[in-house]
């Protein structure tokens, strides 16, 4: 039988006192020099701020002298009844000239834009064997007459197609009045 005997004692291992002397000094002295670099920054953040609050007063005397200027000058201005006369029929003037505009946007005209959209839809539907020999453009585009002539029938349909899908107006109208004549272009049989 085997028998443990432990004669290494608590009162036997080595005692360390975390607070010393020694160390209570060292500590006081790091404390002060980051004190101490701490008042240094702080000294200098502020003098920083006092030079750039001062700039900003100077700034701030300069504009309110501007300002003191400028509402002189608009008392003087004010006080001018040429100027407030001038001023009274520039904005009769102006509302004139919305009245204008009002009573322009809300009365329907016609076309306003010209036909030149119309005749390139024209041109662009075209095609050979189909011709136009005459087309009416009335009430500003909203009625359209066309006349031509096609070599087949077939082609008046494949025509109006094109036509919507152009960019004038043309592309919204319905042509549904359709007059056609056959013109018998065989040639003449000998007797």
């Amino acid at each position: 039988m085997t028998q443990q005997i432990n004669l290494y004692l608590p009162e036997f291992r080595p005692r360390r006192d975390y607070i010393s002397g020694l160390r209570v000094l060292q500590g006081a002295v790091v404390l002060l020099i980051v004190l101490a670099i701490l008042t240094v920054f702080n000294v200098v953040h502020q003098r920083d701020l006092q030079s750039e609050l001062q700039l900003a007063q100077e700034r701030l005397a300069v504009q309110t002298g501007i300002t003191e200027e400028l509402q002189q000058n608009l008392a003087r201005r004010s006080s001018d009844p040429a100027l407030v006369q001038e001023l009274s029929e520039r904005e009769d003037q102006l509302a004139q000239s919305r009245e204008m505009l009002d009573f322009l946007r809300g009365t329907n005209l016609g076309n306003t834009t010209g036909f030149s959209e119309f005749m390139k839809d024209l041109s662009r539907a075209s095609f050979v064997g189909l011709w136009l020999t005459e087309f009416d453009l009335l009430q500003g585009g909203q009625r359209v007459r066309l006349q031509g002539v096609a070599q087949q029938s077939a082609m008046v349909p494949d025509f109006i197609g094109r036509l919507s899908s152009g960019r004038s107006p043309l592309r919204t109208r319905d042509f549904t009045r359709f007059k056609g004549n056959r013109i018998n272009t065989s040639p003449l049989e000998e007797a």
